[in-house]
């Protein structure tokens, strides 16, 4: 490089294409610090980040909420389900702690007894 020549920077032509949600927002400053590298059944399992159908019953009152917050932040319901329980579960060391083989066992025969009956 010629001397006294900066190099070109390309980061202020990144632009979004859409307004981000508060979970993008969140997720666009997520720094390396944050992340936890330790390793857990569903580490181990290679899921961590694959998406598992999941249903529960809620207050109508909860699922308004959801709903109105669903609309006025453009965020999907399974972000906010994912956010909310990411940091209720943050602070539980119950959530880190690895399973017993016996109920991983039961959990894995379970899911691939859910595939099978999804694949008619």
């Amino acid at each position: 490089m010629a001397e006294g020549k900066k190099s070109k920077s390309f980061a202020g032509l990144v632009k979004p294409t859409h307004a981000l949600s508060n979970f993008d927002k969140e997720m666009v400053g997520m720094d390396e610090a944050n992340v936890t590298h330790e390793k857990n059944d569903i580490h181990e399992m290679k899921v961590e980040n694959e998406l598992t159908p999941f249903s529960t019953r809620i207050s109508k009152g909860t699922y308004a909420k959801v709903r109105q917050y669903e609309y006025w932040e453009r965020a999907t319901i399974t972000e906010i389900v994912e956010l909310a329980l990411i940091r209720f579960l943050e602070d539980k060391e119950s959530a880190i702690r690895p399973l017993p083989e016996k109920e991983l066992k039961r959990l894995e025969d379970l899911s691939r007894k859910k595939k099978k009956g999804s694949k008619k």
